[in-house]
């Protein structure tokens, strides 16, 4: 079973790149430190301990499950959290090692052997979720 081009359909309906407020910034580490009180704008509900709780069950024991940084995009986190049920759904036995930001990229370590496509799922993520700005 292939899901690529139900992963580019979800990305469609939802992808927005991530704004800095002010491009003055190197990245929004240095913006925050610069503004505290602007931190909460940037803070969303699925974080990591939201994700880790859902997926619980997906995630493979002695993998770290999620490292998503709170300062990514809100949407961006809806979109993975359409993906990973698109995955589980269609793989049961859909297994999650590692999901995190690396170089200001979401980095999408899982494991199917049902989603024939998975790594090109991979690759296509990590150049959708990318922001220079995510950089620290």
């Amino acid at each position: 079973m292939k899901l690529l081009k139900d992963v580019e359909k979800i990305f469609k309906k939802k992808y927005l790149p991530f704004v800095m407020p002010d491009e003055n910034f190197k990245n929004i580490y240095k913006y925050v430190e610069e503004f505290p009180e602007e931190k909460a704008k940037f803070v969303h509900t699925k974080n990591d301990k939201y994700f880790i709780q859902k997926y619980k069950e997906n995630i493979t024991v002695g993998y770290y499950g999620f490292d998503t940084n709170s300062y990514t995009p809100e949407n961006w986190a809806d979109i993975l959290d359409s993906l990973l049920e698109l995955c589980i759904q269609n793989d049961p036995k859909f297994e999650i090692h590692q999901i995190k930001l690396k170089f200001g990229a979401i980095r999408f370590y899982v494991v199917s052997k049902v989603i024939e496509d998975i790594y090109e799922i991979e690759k296509f993520i990590s150049t959708k979720f990318y922001s220079p700005y995510l950089i620290y």
